[in-house]
């Protein structure tokens, strides 16, 4: 058996390029990549729509989790606001032919996993406040975002009418997590 197998490994075979075309298009030296500008009403509606599936993931956890009933009521209000927003935005997209984008940095998504980590890992009262604080710096920074950079984005007036209508549902989900945790140190 030792003999064949020294016999294959002495045969060489001879190994050619493939041929060159020598008619037609040039062959390009590089792959071609078409470059994806990231902003305008398709970036937004994937911010959106991204923000709005972590805010349902964590409340979901949260109407469970939640040992107060302030917090599971908190987190059934989100639940079903972001889940509207979800949904909202994924028609107007539709309607709109709008193919949605998500973020390019992928800080957020990195940051949702670490939360929802965490937040798995605790029970009773520090998963609240782990819960009602992260819902708290969350809206703080989608409010910031949507107002400051996402508003100047949008071409449309249809998602620029979605987008504001977001306003006074985030308001409220700060302003009940802030007040909760006011009352809760």
């Amino acid at each position: 058996m030792l003999i064949p197998m020294l016999i294959l490994l002495a045969v060489q075979v001879p190994v050619t390029a493939p041929p060159v075309p020598t008619s037609g298009p040039p062959m390009p030296t590089a792959p071609t990549t078409k470059v994806v500008r990231r902003t305008g009403d398709a970036t937004v509606l994937g911010a959106i729509g991204a923000a709005d599936a972590n805010a349902i993931e964590a409340a979901t956890l949260a109407s469970t989790k939640g040992s107060a009933s302030e917090v599971r009521s908190l987190a059934a209000t989100a639940l079903k606001d972001h889940q509207r927003s979800l949904t909202d935005g994924t028609r107007i997209a539709k309607e709109e032919r709008i193919t949605r984008l998500l973020p390019a940095d992928s800080a957020m998504a990195r940051r949702q996993v670490d939360a929802m980590a965490a937040m798995n890992a605790l029970s009773g009262d520090a998963f609240d406040h782990a819960f009602v604080n992260w819902l708290v710096i969350d809206h703080r920074a989608l409010l910031e975002k949507d107002q400051r950079v996402l508003l100047s984005e949008v071409t449309r007036k249809r998602v620029k009418t979605f987008l504001r209508a977001r306003f006074p549902m985030l308001r409220r989900h700060l302003a009940a997590g802030e007040a909760w945790l006011a009352a809760h140190p």
